[in-house]
Order: C-alpha cells, then structure tokens, then sequence
C-alpha cells in the first residue's frame, strides 16, 4: 500500500521562544514527530499533548489547532504527503522513542529532499518513515510475559552499566537460567538485548539531540568515554561522529 504514497514537503521545526500551534484545514496528510515537547493540539474534537518521542498523524480534511502555549525550545519533524483515497494508515498517536531508525529516516528524507537526487527518493525515505512508525504500533510478538518484562527493564535501565549478572540479581534468577529463559523468545540472548538496547539509546540521542559525546556516553551507562567509542565503533563499524554527520541538509523552519 505505501508505493501509493507520495511526499510534499518536510523539514524540521524549533520555536525560540514561547509558541502556539496555529489552526489549520491541511489538504494533505501530515506526520508530526516530537523532539522536543510539549506540544498541545487538538484535531477537530481529540485533544493531545504530544512529549519527546510522541507522533501524531494529521489527517487530511481534519481541522487541528494549538490549545496551549508551548515554551521555547520546542521542535518537532513534520512531513506532508498524500495518499489516494481509501488508503487507510493504522496510526494515530504513539511513541516513536524508542527507536533509533526513525531520527535517521527523518534525517534522511529532509537530505534527499533538498536537492541532488532523482524527485522519487523523497518518495521512497518518507514510504520507510510511516513503514517503521507503522511497525511501532504493533504489539511485541511474544508468548513469555517474562521476556516481555525482562526487555522493558534493560530498556528503563540501559543508563547505567549494566549486564546479564545485573539483570539475573534484580529478577531474583541464576545469570545462566535467565539467559536461557530468555531465548525462548528471544534467540539473540540476553546480552544481545542488552546491547542493541544501549545501542538504540545511543543513536536515538546521536540523532534527536545536540548533547556533546560526552554527555550521551554518560547517559547511555558508559562511565569511560573511550570504551563507548571503541563499543560504538566495533558494533556500528564507524565513529557517533561520522553516524551523527550522515544526513545534515535539512529544511528547518524557526519561530
């Protein structure tokens, strides 16, 4: 269905100062994704306040407007398109936070679509936009409610250091019984779980914020900055720097 898919414009929007959402009858869809919130809005009846790592989908037609003033500092992706009439995407609003591969599709897509590239490649980068935010709104497949709240506690904790002993201490479990535990629904194990959640949290803040190396490794658990640089270099095989630097033509709209 996304082939049917075709962009218009994006770009990113910050506001220096305090700012309200102006109302607005879009004749095409829009993608809103947060951050750095709060952003207060309702469409036609339905009244939403949008944190970092919140998407909304602003259908076409539907009348949206600001309630509420936001402070400066706020900034969010949006992303217009169209799509044929009938097409139904299941999105409304939800949480893209935890995924480190929609700050770089949207870094992506503002890069392509600045120029030097074939008119189709805007096309293609925000057709994988809504593919991922599509795959967010789908629950976990699982049928251990263990793993389920094995993986939810990594992901709450990867800011700190932490391994399998870790987890193994907090749930209560041997190290050797949990991991095995855990790769019946999860074959990559449970220090794979560990580092691509790490891994996630790291590009997430490469991608979504401006903090100095320093201060991501710090918040990402990694006491000594010069082992988060060989991690992040063994697994990704290039340097936060070079990652961060990939896509850096963007449209950017202040207020």
């Amino acid at each position: 269905m996304f082939e049917e898919i075709s962009f218009v414009s994006a770009g990113r929007f910050t506001a220096r100062e305090t700012w309200l959402h102006p109302a607005r009858l879009l004749d095409t869809d829009e993608v809103i994704c947060v951050v750095k919130g709060p952003v207060h809005i309702a469409v036609e009846d339905d009244f939403y306040t949008l944190r970092d790592g919140d998407a909304l989908l602003l259908e076409q037609g539907r009348r949206h407007r600001g309630t509420r003033e936001s402070g400066g500092g706020v900034s969010f992706y949006w992303m217009h398109f169209r799509r044929p009439s009938g097409l139904h995407l299941p999105l409304r609003r939800l949480s893209w936070a935890e995924s480190a591969q929609l700050p770089l599709l949207c870094r992506q897509l503002l890069h392509v679509s600045c120029g030097g590239y074939p008119a189709e490649a805007a096309d293609y980068a925000l057709r994988l936009i809504l593919i991922e935010l599509c795959r967010l709104c789908r629950p976990l497949e699982t049928d251990s409610p263990t793993a389920l709240q094995i993986a939810e506690w990594v992901r709450i904790n990867c800011d700190r250091p932490l391994t399998v002993s870790d987890v193994a201490e907090h749930f209560g479990y041997n190290p050797d019984y949990l991991s095995r535990l855990y790769r019946r629904s999860d074959p990559r194990g449970l220090k794979a779980c560990i580092d691509e959640t790490r891994l996630q949290n790291v590009k997430r803040l490469l991608l979504a914020t401006d903090l100095p190396l320093k201060e991501v490794a710090k918040r990402c658990g990694f006491d000594d900055y010069k082992y988060f640089l060989k991690y992040f270099v063994y697994h990704e095989e290039t340097t936060p720097t070079r990652f961060r630097a990939a896509f850096f033509r963007q449209h950017t709209n202040n207020r």
